[in-house]
C-alpha cells in the first residue's frame, strides 16, 4: 500500500512539473525563446488586411526562428534600396506574429525585402529575411536578389501580399558583448580612381561607405579613362558598379575595403563573377 501511495505521489509531481514547464515556455510569447533556444510560437489566424489604393501592402508573418525583439523595416526599389527610405512594419490588430507595411510601387513588378532592425532601431541588411521566404497569398514571388539568394519579393501591380519568414539571415535578438570602441582616424579627402572593363557599358556608379558608417550610391566623375570618387572620411570602402542599383555579380566589383589614402585600380571581369580590382599606379 505504501509503495502505491509513493508511486502516485511521484506521478503527481511529474505532472505538475510538466505543466509548469509548458506554462513557462508559453509565457515566452511568439517572439521569444526558452532556455534551449527553441522558439514557442502560438499560431495566429491570418488577418484580413484591406488594400490601399495605389499601394502595395506587405503583410509579414514572422514565425519559427524569426525572432522579433524590435522594429522590422521594408525597403526596395521604391526606396532605391536606401536604408534611409525604409518603411517600418507595424503589428496587425495587436497580433504578435503578423506585421504590415505599405509602399507606392515605382515599377511593375516592384521589388522589396524586409529586415529586422539593429538593437538601436536602425535598418541593416545583416538581419534581412532569408531565401526561406514563402508567399502565402497575393500576386508576388520570391526572386534572385542579384547575389544568388532567392530573397527579393517581386510584386505585380498593387494590392495585398502575404508572406511568411522563418528566419533572419542572423539572429538580431541574441545578447552580444559590446565591442571596444575603435577611435576613428582623422577624416580627410580620399580619392579612388578606377578603369572599368570594356564590357561595362552602362552608367558607372559606386557604392561607398566609411568604415563603421552608412553607405550610399554615387556617380563618379570622368577623367580620361579613370572613373573618380572622392569622399571625406578616415577609412573608405567602395564597390564600383556597372549601372545603378544592384544588377548581379557581373556588374559590380569585389569589396575594396580599408582605404586610408588615394588609390587607383584596374577592373577586370569574366563570366558571372564579381570584377576584380587590381591596384595600379595612378598615371
Amino acid at each position: 500500500m505504501k509503495v502505491i501511495k509513493f508511486f502516485t505521489a511521484i506521478l503527481a509531481a511529474a505532472v505538475m512539473f510538466t505543466a509548469c514547464e509548458k506554462e513557462n515556455a508559453t509565457q515566452n510569447g511568439g517572439n521569444g525563446s526558452n532556455d534551449d533556444n527553441s522558439t514557442v510560437v502560438e499560431e495566429e489566424e491570418m488577418p484580413d488586411v484591406e488594400a490601399v489604393d495605389g499601394k502595395v501592402v506587405v503583410v509579414l508573418n514572422a514565425v519559427d526562428s524569426a525572432f522579433v525583439c524590435g522594429d522590422i523595416y521594408l525597403t526596395g526599389s521604391f526606396a532605391n534600396w536606401d536604408a534611409a527610405n525604409a518603411v517600418k512594419f507595424v503589428p496587425v490588430d495587436g497580433l504578435k506574429t503578423w506585421f504590415k507595411a505599405e509602399y507606392t510601387p515605382d515599377a511593375d513588378p516592384s521589388a522589396c525585402k524586409a529586415a529586422h532592425a539593429k538593437a538601436d532601431g536602425t535598418f541593416t541588411y545583416d538581419y534581412e529575411w532569408t531565401a526561406d521566404l514563402e508567399v502565402i497569398d497575393g500576386d508576388a514571388e520570391a526572386v534572385d536578389n542579384g547575389f544568388g539568394n532567392i530573397n527579393n519579393l517581386s510584386v505585380k501591380g498593387t494590392g495585398v501580399v502575404y508572406v511568411k519568414v522563418d528566419k533572419w539571415a542572423a539572429d538580431p535578438c541574441s545578447e552580444q558583448e559590446e565591442e571596444e570602441p575603435v577611435e576613428p582616424g582623422e577624416a580627410k579627402d580620399i580619392t579612388v580612381k578606377a578603369k572599368a572593363p570594356a564590357t561595362w557599358t552602362n552608367t558607372i556608379t559606386a557604392w561607398v561607405w566609411p568604415t563603421g558608417g552608412d553607405g550610399k550610391e554615387v556617380t563618379p566623375t570622368k577623367e580620361g579613362d579613370w572613373y573618380v570618387v572622392t569622399e571625406n572620411c578616415a577609412e573608405l570602402n567602395i564597390i564600383f558598379k556597372n549601372g545603378e542599383g544592384w544588377n548581379g555579380n557581373a556588374n559590380q566589383t569585389e569589396d575594396i575595403k580599408g582605404l586610408t589614402e588615394d588609390s587607383c585600380y584596374e577592373l577586370a571581369q569574366e563570366g558571372e563573377a564579381k570584377a576584380t580590382a587590381t591596384a595600379v599606379d595612378c598615371e
